[in-house]
């Protein structure tokens, strides 16, 4: 199988707007983020100014909570 098969990319050209055969459609996102994203992006980046450790240690903690629930 090749990454493509695997991936459901057909190769072919799909009319414009159209999902690939067996793919995902693109999600259109627009212009300007909305008020909550741009207060996660400020909380964001206040945590990361901060230089504190976040909750988990490590991605492989990260999972094993979210594995947990």
């Amino acid at each position: 199988m090749t990454m493509n098969q695997a991936f459901g990319v057909s190769g072919r050209k799909e009319p414009e707007g159209e999902a690939p055969a067996g793919g995902i459609a693109a999600v259109c996102m627009p212009g300007e983020p909305n008020s909550g994203s741009l207060e996660a992006i400020r909380e964001g980046d206040v945590f990361l100014a901060s230089g504190e450790c976040g909750r988990f240690a490590n991605g492989t903690d990260f999972v094993a909570a979210a594995m947990a629930r």
